[in-house]
């Protein structure tokens, strides 16, 4: 037979000779990167025809396209769980497959199948048990991602890498709050790091005290001494699996003598650290570090100034205490508790005590306003070189937020009254016109109604210095829910106000737990004034921008129409 090739519509061969009964196999180059079409048209010496059906075939030599490929958290404690994320797609015979390579500690490599997410995203969740039931040993593990396409073009992506860390825990208390001339500064029992995990926790570790130099920033605190400091040394301590390092048996082996030390605010400072000198992190991502602080009088009569309980509202009883000791035996001629600003007169304990030698206890008690409060304790007993002060932070019994200048979208974690006593701490610095998206509209509130703490707000900051506002009203104390309806929006998005009825920030996750939604939600945005764009939480594992509700914003609920119907927003405070 002679044959004719035709490719693409045209003619690409002719007089192809075929034998009867045998293949023939004919080379043809030269094509497009796509898809083509091919027909083969064939006639005998008799003069007899034949075409066969038209067919396919794809020229395809572009390797696959893969991009954003994430592995989150870099750091797990052992039990904890890595995802990892890539975007791929195939414009030529389409994706083959795409996984995920993993090179454990002892350099065994595994690979596992993507699951598509669908818009050309693929996730895998590397388990704490591991590939093959394996448990995941605390060290570097390495993870790369591949995709081949049909016509076996591969692409590989850049190594990333995460690390393993042994399940531990570290706590630490100074025994006492208060300490004068040569008294020795010791740990209670309560002083450890209890490693938790099989696998022993590999390190070093830090002790030191630290003084205040006027705040509790973290630049406002310096060294004045270093008890231990394994890094120095290039020794790493080991705790072995289910262990404990007791930190008081360390620290009171060579205790800290504060005879030469002038009064202040002092911490005990101790973290478990990596070759760097950064803290080792534990299970649940927990970082191997703790301190605790404790004040210096060296020429004192008073100590363990405080005030019970931590915290409170309004009607709660705050009891403030001191002890006063004289070796001398000689009684004060007052002791004073001074509470922001304002000085009371403290009573014994028990009036019948006329020993000072061993220490006297004294007491004023009293409620407080919703605000954060300062405290000092002050005693003579008649000379005014004999008088001093030791100092002691009261609980702060409002939570607070700042506001910069213009508009800020606030919620209010506290049970309040109305829009003026809610916002009376920052009376002055914002413009008339709170208002709220009530569904179809704006609405303004008048600032004699109640607020709703359920909503979130628009309030304008007028002053260029910002303000900042202190919440006042109690605290709630049964699970908050928000009822809300897509009804009540128009359009294809629907916006819901929301508001954080709490005193502590809030995981998404776990809030978003609670939403009850009989079809779905797009997101949860909030407007982040630092760079003036709105920030966004989507159910979507892939690009949050934040993943915790803060105390005082407000925050918006995106929903399709109808998309919402009687979801109820419901957490514990």
């Amino acid at each position: 037979m002679s044959c004719n090739l035709t490719v693409d519509g045209s003619v690409n061969k002719t007089g192809i000779s075929s034998s009867n009964s045998s293949a023939t196999t004919e080379a043809v180059s030269g094509f497009s990167e796509g898809s083509h079409t091919w027909t083969l048209a064939c006639s005998d010496a008799g003069g007899y025809a034949a075409t066969n059906n038209t067919l396919n075939f794809v020229v395809d030599s572009i390797k696959p396209s893969l991009s954003e490929v994430s592995r989150t958290p870099a750091t797990i404690g052992i039990g904890g769980n890595v995802t990892v994320n890539a975007t791929a797609s195939d414009s030529g015979t389409g994706l083959k497959g795409v996984w995920v390579n993993i090179t454990y500690t002892n350099g065994t490599k595994t690979q596992y199948s993507m699951t598509s997410l669908g818009s050309n995203l693929y996730q895998y969740n590397i388990t704490g048990a591991g590939g093959g039931n394996q448990t995941m040993a605390k060290g570097r593990y390495t993870v790369t991602v591949w995709t081949q396409d049909w016509a076996s073009n591969a692409n590989t992506s850049t190594e990333l890498t995460f690390d393993v860390q042994v399940s531990a825990q570290m706590a630490m208390a100074v025994k006492s709050k208060v300490y004068g001339a040569n008294q020795q500064v010791n740990l209670t029992d309560a002083s450890w790091i209890n490693n938790t995990g099989a696998d022993s926790l590999n390190g070093y570790l830090v002790m030191k005290v630290l003084r205040n130099n006027g705040s509790l920033e973290e630049n406002d605190w310096t060294v004045v001494s270093t008890i231990v400091d394994d890094v120095g040394s290039e020794t790493p301590r080991t705790i072995g699996g289910s262990s404990v390092l007791a930190l008081d048996t360390i620290w009171n082996l060579a205790p800290w003598n504060t005879g030469s030390s002038p009064d202040g605010t002092y911490a005990v400072y101790a973290a478990f650290t990596d070759d760097d000198g950064e803290p080792v992190l534990g299970g649940n991502d927990t970082i191997l570090e703790t301190a605790d602080g404790f004040s210096v009088e060296v020429v004192s009569f008073l100590s363990n100034g405080g005030v019970t309980p931590a915290s409170g509202n309004t009607s709660t009883p705050f009891n403030y205490t001191v002890v006063y000791t004289s070796a001398e035996n000689i009684a004060p001629s007052s002791i004073n508790v001074t509470i922001d600003g304002v000085s009371y007169a403290m009573a014994a304990a028990n009036a019948s005590d006329t020993d000072y030698t061993d220490g006297r206890l004294y007491y004023y008690s009293t409620t407080l306003t919703r605000r954060s409060h300062t405290v000092s304790f002050e005693t003579s007993n008649g000379t005014s070189i004999d008088k001093t002060n030791t100092s002691a932070r009261s609980p702060q019994t409002n939570p607070r937020v700042s506001l910069p200048f213009g508009w800020n979208m606030i919620s209010f974690p506290l049970d309040t009254t109305t829009f003026n006593e809610a916002l009376s701490s920052i009376a002055g610095k914002y413009d008339a016109g709170v208002i709220y998206w009530g569904g179809t509209d704006w609405v303004t509130v008048n600032p004699e109604d109640q607020v709703d703490e359920t909503l979130s707000y628009w309030v304008y900051i007028n002053d260029p210095a910002g303000a900042t506002l202190e919440f006042s009203g109690q605290e709630f104390s049964a699970r908050r829910k928000r009822t809300f309806s897509g009804g009540a929006c128009t359009g294809d998005s629907c916006w819901v106000s929301v508001g954080l009825n709490s005193v502590n920030d809030k995981s998404m996750d776990d809030v978003m737990k609670g939403m009850q939604i009989n079809a779905d939600y797009r997101s949860v945005v909030y407007l982040n004034k630092t760079d003036g764009l709105f920030k966004s939480y989507i159910k979507d594992p892939i690009g949050n921008d934040y993943n915790t509700l803060k105390v005082g914003l407000g925050y918006y609920i995106q929903v399709s129409q109808n998309g919402c119907i009687d979801c109820v927003l419901d957490y514990n405070p």
